[in-house]
């Protein structure tokens, strides 16, 4: 693993002092995939607040598509360079998930159907506000956007980045999380 900068250290000390060096340079070194499509054929900003929260706790290695940019575009005033300067975000196409050379990256599939499996594949729904770490067809769930929809998405992308980051630090299943009703 790679050492942290001292200016690192500075930047990150509550997430340190939260979940330990170790898994700072993990959080770094972790190279990390997000795809959003419109299957519900409703924006949503879930992948941006997701982008925009691994950028904030310093992951160096992230893809996504446009729509990922996209809704982060429209949720974060700043460029995404200047929320994490070591940043190295690499635009791919929805269709470039089957690459192998991503097969033991970490997938987060924001209303997404693909056939790709792995514990290290994570699958969110923007219609039912759920996250699973296995594909189970949504195609049923109804989304309703109302007057909490934006808070929802990103609650729900703060959720999981939480998970996300337990998983990274040691593993942890992620079991998954349905919003509940409100």
């Amino acid at each position: 693993m790679s050492e942290i900068l001292n200016t690192d250290l500075e930047k990150y000390d509550r997430q340190i002092r939260l979940f330990g060096i170790e898994t700072q340079k993990k959080i770094q070194e972790t190279p990390l995939v997000i795809v959003q499509t419109n299957k519900t054929k409703k924006h949503s900003l879930i992948g941006g607040e997701i982008l925009k929260n691994i950028l904030l706790l310093g992951f160096n290695n992230v893809y996504c598509d446009e729509e990922i940019l996209s809704s982060f575009n429209e949720l974060c005033p700043n460029p995404y360079n200047e929320l994490n300067k070591n940043v190295k975000l690499t635009m791919i196409s929805k269709e470039d998930v089957y690459e192998e050379r991503f097969d033991s990256y970490i997938f987060v599939l924001v209303d997404t159907l693909v056939n790709i499996i792995g514990n290290n594949k994570f699958f969110l729904c923007s219609a039912c506000f759920s996250y699973h770490n296995t594909l189970i067809s949504h195609s049923v769930c109804n989304r309703n956007i109302d007057e909490l929809t934006v808070i929802k998405e990103c609650m729900l992308g703060a959720f999981f980045v939480n998970d996300l980051i337990n998983f990274i630090k040691d593993g942890k299943e992620i079991e998954g999380f349905l919003f509940p009703e409100l």
